[in-house]
């Protein structure tokens, strides 16, 4: 995450940093491989979950993420978690 984190510019390990990566986007915007990043344990905690947008269902986000039940998988999460959404051109 560290690694990840530096090459987009924000140099923090958190979830939440990467609230300030990229270009904001909204969900209506959002394309397969966005970024999305939820709130974990409180909204206004620090904790965060962050992934890749690998499509909607419902009121659900599909995420490829790593450290999802310990495995690199997809896995679906309600819309009323995210914080925001992200895109990263280069």
């Amino acid at each position: 995450m560290q690694i990840f984190a530096k090459m987009i510019g924000s140099g923090k390990a958190n979830a939440r940093s990467l609230l300030s990566a990229g270009k904001e986007i909204k969900e209506e915007d959002v394309k397969v491989g966005d970024i999305v990043i939820l709130w974990r344990g409180s909204k206004n905690g620090w904790m965060g979950h962050v992934g890749f947008v690998a499509g909607f269902v419902g009121d659900e986000v599909k995420i490829l993420g790593g450290n999802q039940n310990n495995a690199v998988n997809i896995r679906n999460y309600p819309k009323s978690r995210v914080l925001g959404y992200r895109r990263i051109d280069y």
